[in-house]
């Protein structure tokens, strides 16, 4: 979508491969671990060499890196220990070894919270240490045109040595003059609402009953004493902020996890499970995106993606730093 076309992808997920080989045929998929792949075994499958005109783009996983986990009661610090966190070791090796143009790396915006800094400390020394830059930031989506609030912080570096300007954001609050309002859940996903909830489409069990007394906007926090609620149901802060959240049809989506909790939103603001066709839509995916018939491999797979239209706005300010 920005303009580069694509050599070669490393994917260990088969389900994954199998998504990328359906919807571009085209892209030479090789389905294993970045971790047994030598960067030469890379440039020869693509056609390249090293150091020739290529940009490498790539994350690594990035559940280990996410805030989400510090919300796991006594299982975070098995995810300071987890080696899929090494990965993003082996994007910079890969890096150091073929010598692209350029590089664009993405990943959770607590990657560069204070539990997880040294890892992304360690990747931008390995890196500057090869003589590329390192300019990041963190974007959020909504201020690019997508249907949702995801922050992601983007990496990105120049062999050259140039410092990296980020695109400019093109979409804000409707009070910030020079840009375009943002886009609302509603004019995302609303032409896709049928009206109809089936049971199936909803929350149960201990907490599914409060799902249908969240406005719209809102999460559990609105059973809490600092809320006014008149029989507080929980304590403030006490539960991770996707709990029991649901959509505000006139402002952004939350973020999309990978991997929602049972009572983990964001729920449709009719109090029911986000639909595929309807992350689809709010992760900026094209509504012809082939994904696994598995609604919750489906899911995922949309979850840990970045969203297109913001990779593509990326790619482009990309291209023109190189004069494509």
């Amino acid at each position: 979508m920005a303009g580069f076309s694509v050599k070669v992808c490393v994917e260990m997920d088969s389900a994954r491969c199998a998504t990328l080989e359906r919807n571009r045929p085209s892209w030479k998929v090789l389905n294993t671990d970045l971790c047994t792949v030598s960067s030469q075994t890379i440039l020869e499958h693509a056609g390249l060499r090293r150091g020739s005109e290529f940009i490498v783009s790539g994350a690594a996983p990035c559940s280990s890196f996410s805030k989400a986990a510090f919300w796991l009661p006594n299982r975070f610090q098995p995810y300071q220990h987890d080696p899929r966190r090494r990965l993003l070791y082996e994007l910079a090796r890969v890096i150091v070894q073929s010598r692209p143009l350029a590089f664009v790396v993405e990943n959770v915006a607590s990657l560069i919270y204070s539990t997880n800094m040294r890892y992304f400390e360690h990747f931008l020394r390995i890196i500057r240490k090869a003589g590329y830059s390192a300019s990041w930031r963190v974007l959020n989506s909504a201020f690019y045109g997508v249907a949702q609030k995801r922050e992601r912080v983007f990496i990105v570096g120049l062999r050259d040595g140039r410092p990296f300007d980020f695109p400019k954001p093109t979409h804000g609050p409707s009070s910030l003059k020079g840009v375009k309002p943002f886009v609302t859940s509603y004019q995302a996903i609303g032409d896709l609402d049928d009206g109809f909830v089936d049971v199936s489409e909803k929350p149960r069990g201990k907490w599914g009953h409060l799902i249908d007394l969240v406005p719209p906007g809102d999460n559990y926090l609105f059973f809490t004493k600092e809320r006014g609620y008149p029989t507080p149901i929980f304590r403030w802060r006490s539960r991770y902020w996707s709990f029991l959240a649901k959509l505000d049809p006139q402002a952004p989506s939350w973020t999309i996890p990978a991997h929602p909790s049972y009572y983990g939103g964001p729920f449709h603001w009719r109090s029911r499970r986000l639909r595929i066709a309807e992350v689809k839509r709010i992760q900026a995916f094209p509504d012809d995106w082939d994904l696994p018939r598995d609604p919750s491999r489906a899911w995922a797979a949309l979850g840990d993606a970045t969203p297109p239209l913001l990779s593509k706005l990326v790619g482009r300010q990309l291209a023109r730093y190189l004069g494509s």
